[in-house]
């Protein structure tokens, strides 16, 4: 039986004149279906955990990987400056020297001109000043639609 055939039980025989002790033995079943479920969710936590370890090892196997191309694509171009050489090209593979694009750095913000300025206005919401008014108040501003939900703890 799943804890939704249980629920349901319980609340027929709520609704109903049932003795006690099937009450207690729905109440049992039930306690038993949650544990459970409960346990499942202890299991697939584990599983999340063992995920997000094997993302992060991933991660700085990608970084190590990353760093070990650009070193070798650094001592590749060096070694071609100090060679005079610009291209290489054999079969499939092409090496070559090229200029990047420009790259640009502010200094100075307030000197740089106005033409190649453009102003942004940005608005932030405080939801925490919000939250903390409902919560002292009870009113709700306006444009705001604020509700309380509830989650299921399991530890």
């Amino acid at each position: 039986m799943k804890l939704y055939e249980v629920t349901n039980q319980i609340i027929e025989a709520q609704h109903e004149s049932v003795d006690i002790e099937s009450l207690d033995a729905l109440a049992i079943m039930f306690e038993a279906k949650a544990i459970g479920c409960a346990c499942v969710v202890k299991n697939l936590n584990a599983e999340v955990n063992a995920i997000e370890s094997e993302i992060k090892r991933l991660i700085d196997l990608k970084a190590t990987r990353q760093n070990n191309v650009d070193r070798l694509k650094a001592y590749v171009m060096s070694n071609m400056k100090a060679a005079g050489i610009d291209k290489i090209e054999n079969g499939v593979h092409r090496i070559r020297i090229q200029k990047s694009p420009l790259s640009i750095t502010v200094t100075d913000t307030n000197a740089v001109p106005a033409e190649f300025k453009t102003e942004v206005i940005e608005v932030k919401i405080d939801r925490k000043a919000i939250a903390d008014q409902i919560k002292e108040t009870g009113e709700i501003p306006s444009g705001i639609d604020a509700k309380q939900n509830e989650h299921l703890r399991i530890s």
